[in-house]
C-alpha cells in the first residue's frame, strides 16, 4: 500500500489532521513538509507574564 493510501486511511480513521495533509502532499506529487504543534508553538513569542 503506498503512503499515501495508508494516510487517507489513518485520516478516515481517526480524523487526524496531518494524516490527511500527508495524504495531500503525496497525492499532489510535492514533499512540502507541515510544522508539527511543538515547532509551531517553539515559534511563538514569550509574553512576559510581570
Amino acid at each position: 500500500m503506498l503512503l499515501g493510501n495508508v494516510m487517507w486511511e489513518i485520516f478516515q480513521n481517526t480524523g487526524h489532521i496531518e494524516a490527511y495533509l500527508i495524504y495531500r502532499s503525496c497525492n499532489d506529487g510535492h514533499t512540502r513538509q507541515f510544522p508539527t504543534p511543538s515547532q509551531i508553538r517553539a515559534q511563538r513569542p514569550v509574553v512576559n507574564q510581570n
